[in-house]
């Protein structure tokens, strides 16, 4: 049986604003951000009634890079609102046929035009009535996010510093916007131009051998007209084991006087498609190796690929946040097809992401329960409802996040062990090092959990990717959500022999086993 694929555009909320771009060029970022900036723009507007102008765009991991052919969808609703500020969200995929790939995610800040009198216009408040079950916790996920993401404005610019790459671009009346500025997304546009032309002159290779891996947050200073020349300076700040980092400098020349007015500032993160690719060695400086460690954990975090993420003191607010959002979208993502599985169990392929793997989602009832004492449960007494946990020692905490040992063994399933987790266990315990991050959601909570390494714990002997937990109350009690992603090559290393559909089931059923199990526990209040 298969499971119609979700459509977000049912119910949307009113502020809601959906565009559509076919991509007719290569890997084409550039023209990615212009159209994110508009999209939000007229997400912005739509719910303020006035012309809005942007102040700026949060960090942005690019995931899959648009394909020339490929449909680009790009969703932008608003999530957060101050008096005069608003923060739009926006989410881009990209389809094909039946595959849809999920693209990137980012959040623009605007802020309200004044009036024909010079006074200042408010924006309303957001409306909760006929939000869905994704917007909500959109909006909740902003508030948390606002602080972490709020954008310092950037470091000066040394007097000495020497950028070896620059280019003029002209504003044409073609590039303003509706209100006779220079659209945002397209000086974000010409900046990316910039980084990724001096990226590939400094590695010496064909701009279309480039892949832009994300963009670092940008604030705009100020913004420019028509007729303005508008110069972009880049240099190479910094280079990786698999890129590099290229810092791009915008400023607003007048060409009577030869003044510069800074617009921005911008650090552009590149790889290559071609894997022997190398770029060139430049020493990062220390705010180089901060804003890349930040963009690693953002990757590894949201797009579930790299491996355990290695803990650093500088992860303790952004890692859990991610952890949940990147946890969640196994429940709220509409790029996926369900289908049956096993028992109550349904699957889809992780294809949509671009990824080897899939996933279970199951639900179930904890009659009787309250949602605390069985977020508890959940959280702290696992052992007791799981026949493969043997214990968890807690190795950091802070607020609302944890970091545990987690010992699992499977005295007569050990095939099942290895499968579980990406390794290849001679004996029948594995222990973990897991992130967990919860969250109180509306009446209920969510726990989101994922592989880490951390100095602390010791060696992990397996790593999982992530899974999540839901718990909503309900009429008998709680409703339970579980949501997890396996690897194919991890389950097929494990347990040679067997074909894709029965290792699914093998995993569906253990999923099940576990909801049935807490279903049946008897849940204490404290």
């Amino acid at each position: 049986m298969e499971l119609p694929r979700r459509d977000s555009s049912m119910n949307a909320p009113s502020s809601c604003v959906r565009m559509v771009e076919q991509v007719s060029s290569v890997h084409d970022v550039g023209l990615l951000l212009q159209r994110m900036d508009i999209a939000t723009c007229a997400a912005a507007e739509r719910h303020t009634k006035v012309n809005c102008v942007t102040v700026a765009m949060g960090d942005v991991v690019v995931e899959h890079s648009p394909r020339v052919g490929e449909l680009l969808t790009l969703t932008a609703e608003p999530v957060l609102v101050g008096r005069t500020s608003i923060d739009v969200s926006v989410r881009v995929s990209a389809e094909k046929g039946q595959v849809r790939r999920h693209v990137c995610d980012a959040a623009f800040t605007y802020v309200t035009t004044r009036g024909p009198d010079g006074e200042k216009r408010f924006c309303p408040p957001l409306e909760d009535d006929d939000a869905s079950e994704r917007t909500r916790w959109a909006r909740a996920t902003a508030k948390r996010r606002r602080a972490l993401l709020k954008l310092a404005a950037p470091p000066p610019t040394p007097s000495n510093e020497t950028f070896t790459f620059e280019t003029i671009e002209v504003v044409l009346p073609k590039h303003q916007n509706h209100m006779g500025h220079t659209f945002g997304g397209v000086v974000m546009s010409w900046m990316h131009k910039a980084a990724r032309t001096c990226c590939a002159r400094h590695c010496g290779c064909a701009v279309d051998a480039v892949r832009t891996q994300g963009v670092d947050g940008v604030s705009f200073n100020t913004g420019s007209n028509v007729s303005d020349h508008l110069v972009f300076r880049a240099r190479a700040t910094a280079s990786f084991d698999d890129g590099g980092e290229v810092k791009v400098r915008a400023v607003k020349r007048d060409i009577a006087t030869g003044t510069e007015q800074l617009i921005n500032v911008g650090y552009f993160s590149f790889g290559f498609f071609d894997g022997r690719q190398r770029f060139p060695d430049v020493k990062a400086p220390a705010d180089a190796l901060a804003r890349r460690r930040m963009f690693v954990a953002r990757r590894r975090l949201l797009t579930c690929t790299g491996g355990a993420l290695a803990w650093h003191a500088s992860l303790v607010k952004e890692a859990p946040a991610l952890t949940l959002e990147s946890s969640l979208r196994l429940f709220l993502t509409d790029e996926l097809r369900w289908e049956h599985c096993a028992d109550d169990v349904v699957w889809a392929s992780g294809n949509a992401w671009g990824r080897d793997s899939f996933v279970l989602k199951t639900d179930c009832i904890l009659p009787g329960a309250s949602v605390d004492a069985a977020f508890r449960v959940v959280k702290d007494d696992r052992p007791a409802w799981d026949h493969l946990c043997v214990g968890i020692e807690q190795v950091e905490n802070g607020d609302e996040w944890d970091i545990v040992r987690h010992d699992s063994k499977a005295p007569a399933a050990a095939r099942f062990l290895r499968c579980l987790c990406r390794c290849s266990l001679p004996a029948s315990v594995a222990r973990l090092t897991l992130l967990r991050a919860w969250r109180k959601d509306g009446e209920g909570y969510a726990l989101a959990t994922r592989s880490v390494r951390h100095a602390d714990a010791g060696k992990a002997d397996a790593e999982v990717l992530p899974a999540c937990w839901r718990l909503m109350p309900c009429e008998a009690g709680v409703a339970l959500s579980y949501a997890v992603e396996f690897e194919y090559a991890t389950l097929r290393a494990n347990a040679p022999g067997l074909s894709d559909a029965r290792l699914r089931r093998a995993m569906a059923r253990a999923a099940a086993t576990w909801c049935r199990r807490l279903a049946g526990f008897e849940f204490r209040e404290r």
